[in-house]
């Protein structure tokens, strides 16, 4: 791949137009794995609202379309679920999970491989691995935040009356720092992929090397990652704006409103799934032979931690299976 590009970030989207075939395995991994997800959640809620006894005063009531009734008819409803409801949820969440893992993982290997190029081994079983990764963060990340906001709460109710201050006060800053922990490091395990199969690195030591690349490329990643999040921030304000402008076709056309939002929620996703893959593409696109020395130091150092001495390139280059020259 060319590296002599100087701007990483427009070099990255026209990296993956120039090759739309990549575009396309993105969005179709992404988009089956949505519908296939979609569909299990929407059959496990299904077969949970269906050992739901409906009585007519809940049917009128929802049927009212009066919001306090069809409120309450909703609690109702989720109170009746209960433990059907989490039953159900051990069962399709982790599925949800797996699926994701597995589907993530392919499609991933499909696209780095079409944009690193024939020159890079990339591994199937590493993708894998960074992936099982990613959704065992998540679910400890999620377990934490919901221990977090129990424990808040039972200690703020140990008094007559719940002590809101203090439940806010307790639960937002832990949340808080559990979904700071959760972004830093899935950022590094998603821009792994980046670095799998580079002289044959696994998922070990794609991490290590994105660790290092992001320590010696400090303002060109926060510039990069600033700027994509800006653009899917921008694109997502204006498709908003453009599901609530015709808003009065609700009531004339239903249908055609619906037609209208779904047309541009998808396009919505497309755009977000190229933005996605285009960031990959500009990581790869960082002028990585001019730094790959310092990638190579820094992975080392992070591998090995000591007390400072004398760098020897040589010697980090051939530990991370380089040779000599740099090659």
């Amino acid at each position: 791949m060319n590296t002599s590009n100087s701007n990483p970030l427009t070099s990255g989207f026209r990296a993956v137009l120039r090759d739309p075939t990549v575009l396309l395995m993105e969005v179709v991994w992404r988009w089956c794995f949505g519908l296939t997800a979609g569909l299990l959640l929407f059959f496990g809620w299904l077969m949970a609202m269906g050992s739901v006894p409906v009585s007519a005063a809940d049917r009128n009531a929802w049927q009212s379309h009066d919001p306090y009734l069809m409120a309450l008819t909703g609690l109702h409803m989720l109170v009746d679920l209960g433990a059907k409801l989490a039953r159900i949820a051990v069962v399709v969440l982790p599925a949800v999970s797996v699926l994701w893992i597995v589907m993530s993982a392919a499609g991933r290997t499909m696209t780095m491989k079409r944009l690193a190029g024939e020159e890079r081994a990339v591994s199937f079983r590493a993708m894998l691995a960074l992936h099982l990764w990613r959704a065992l963060l998540a679910w400890g990340v999620a377990t934490v935040a919901a221990a977090s906001i129990v424990g808040a709460a039972l200690v703020a109710n140990r008094g007559p009356q719940p002590d809101y201050v203090m439940y806010y006060a307790l639960a937002l800053p832990m949340v808080g720092i559990v979904l700071i922990f959760w972004s830093i490091v899935n950022w590094y395990l998603s821009a792994a992929a980046a670095w799998v199969g580079k002289d044959g690195a696994g998922a070990g030591r794609a991490v290590r090397l994105a660790m290092g690349f992001a320590s010696a490329h400090r303002g060109d990643i926060a510039g990069l990652n600033i700027m994509f999040t800006l653009l899917r921030l921008m694109v997502l304000a204006a498709a908003f704006v453009l599901c609530t402008l015709p808003g009065g076709l609700a009531a004339s056309a239903p249908q055609v409103y619906v037609l209208w939002v779904i047309a541009v929620s998808l396009a919505y996703f497309v755009f977000a799934d190229y933005v996605h893959i285009s960031r990959l593409a500009s990581y790869l696109l960082l002028d990585p032979q001019a730094s790959e020395e310092k990638i190579v130091i820094a992975a080392a150092e992070l591998e090995a931690p000591g007390p400072p001495s004398a760098p020897d390139p040589e010697g980090f280059a051939i530990q991370n299976g380089f040779s000599p020259n740099g090659h």
